[in-house]
Order: structure tokens, then sequence, then C-alpha cells
């Protein structure tokens, strides 16, 4: 409709001649363009996939409902299950280009893996990333007829709480809440460089890490600039900067003691080495394929 719109508007200025030519050229040209962005000019992905007997299908999308960004060089989704007959089976359909999926299967009950199973490659310079899928809804772990037809949509998300963090709470300091990009940090107590304990930090101290980004994003996007506060209160107080676009980063920060002095942070960037910018390069998680969580320590300049 939405088109049929478009092009009688346009027909409507035009001489009759003229806009003939005009639609013999335009047309094919409108067609693809609605076809890539939709009608609503919003790039998301179309509609609801529709159940069909015996057929389990989907689409894999961002959150927003967009088509999945980044280098992506795969996407796996795993299908296991039991057919009528007693039959232990297991599927791992093929993903097209525009997100979707369609496995035909036998009559039976069948179910879908953990993230750790429905995952995304993704390319990052010479590192391939394992990137866990989020379900949407809540039976994609239980066994499901697919007589009725099964429909399972999955989403992609660099950053924000996962399904484990908003079981628990949604503790800022505690990396496992989080999908993206971890760096951890603890204060150290003895500088190797000076041989000296460090400076000791009050309880209270308000600490700000601002992170510059060296380079793109995992989506492929431009990265921003971020400033994470943390509020210091013990030596095992959980530190750790979450809930990052996966990618390199110039790490800087203060320390705001309870007086309301300020200081400068130093970070150990080798053994009795310490600076005031902490370079972190985006590095892979060898055991699961995500963002490997890197820990740091610093000290108060002082």
């Amino acid at each position: 409709m939405c088109l049929k719109n478009t092009m009688e508007s346009l027909c409507h200025r035009l001489p009759v001649k003229r806009t003939l030519r005009f639609a013999l050229k335009t047309v094919p040209l409108l067609l693809a363009l609605f076809l890539v962005i939709g009608c609503d000019g919003s790039g998301k992905t179309g509609g609801p996939v529709k159940s069909k007997r015996n057929i389990i299908a989907g689409r894999v999308m961002m959150e927003d409902g967009s088509p999945l960004r980044g280098d992506i060089k795969d996407v796996v989704i795993n299908i296991s299950g039991v057919s009528g007959a007693g039959e232990k089976v297991s599927f791992t359909p093929i993903v097209k280009p525009d997100g979707t999926y369609s496995q035909k299967v036998a009559s039976g009950l069948y179910s879908f893996s953990t993230g750790l199973f429905c995952y995304v490659v993704l390319q990052y310079g010479d590192i391939e990333f394992h990137l866990p899928l989020e379900h949407v809804g809540r039976n994609w772990d239980k066994r499901q007829d697919s007589e009725d037809g099964i429909v399972q949509d999955f989403v992609l998300k660099f950053t924000g709480p996962t399904p484990y963090g908003k079981s628990n709470g949604l503790n800022i300091g505690d990396a496992g809440h989080w999908y993206g990009e971890s760096v951890g940090m603890k204060a150290d107590s003895y500088r190797e460089d000076i041989k000296a304990s460090a400076f000791g930090i009050p309880a209270g101290t308000k600490l700000a890490f601002t992170l510059k980004p060296t380079g793109p994003g995992i989506d492929g996007q431009p990265a921003k600039t971020v400033t994470v506060e943390r509020v210091y209160e013990d030596p095992y107080g959980k530190l750790d900067l979450n809930d990052l676009m996966p990618a390199p980063y110039d790490i800087t920060g203060t320390a705001t003691l309870p007086d309301g002095t300020t200081k400068r942070l130093l970070f150990n960037i080798k053994y009795a080495v310490y600076g005031p910018v902490l370079s972190v390069p985006l590095k892979k998680d060898d055991t699961f394929g995500n963002a490997l969580k890197q820990l740091n320590a610093f000290v108060i300049d002082g």
C-alpha cells in the first residue's frame, strides 16, 4: 500500500507521457528499495514467521528487529527432540541471509539448545568470535509438539543484561550478568615499581573510568566513548567494567576521595610499570568464544 501511495503522489505531479517513462524506470528501483528497508523505512526484518505443521521455523535478528550487524560468518541453531517413532534426532537448520530458518521434521516433540550451542560466528579482524543468541519467549527449552508447528525466534545482543543476570538481581559489577565486553579491575595494595605499599583507598571513594575506543565496535559501527563509575568499598568488592560494546579501548581514570580530593589513577601496564593510560585490546575467550574478560590493576597516584 505504501508503494502505491508513493507512486500516485509522484505521478500526479508529472504529465502523462513523462509519467509513463518515469514509472518504467523507477518502479523496479522502488520495489527493490521497499523490499530492503520496509515501507516504514525502519530497515527491520519481515513480519512474524507463521507456524506450520511439522515445521520448525523462526528468525534471528537484533533486539530491535533489524538484521544482524557485523561481519557475520555463520549462524548456528541446534534443535533436538524425539520423533513419534521414539527416535532421538537433532537438526542444525540453515539460516538464510535475511535471518530466517525453516526445518521440516517428523511428527514429534522438540526443543532448542542453550546459548552455548545457538550462536553467531562473527569475524573481527583476525579473530573469530562465537556470540550467544538469546531465545525469544519462554518455551525454547520445553518439548513442543511439531504437529502444532513450532516458531522460535532469536536475538543477538552486543550489550545489556543476560537472562542469568535478570534472574539474579543484575549486579552491575558482575560480568556474568551482562552481555558484551568486561574489563576486570582491582586495586593493587603494593607497587612493585617503587617497592612500597600503594596509596590506601578510603571506603566510599568514587572511581571514574573513561574508555575511549581505538577501533570500531564488534558490530562494525563506530564505538562510543563511555565513562563507568564505581564506588570503592573494600579490596574484595567487584569493580569490573561491564556491559561494554566489544571493542579495543584506551582507559583513563580518576578517584574522588570522601574529602572531595580528586586524584588520577595509574594502571599496571606490565610488571613493575604503572601509567595513566591502559590499552585494552579486544580478545577472545577461548573457552566460550565470546569477548574475554581481562583482569587489570590500578592504584591512586599519590
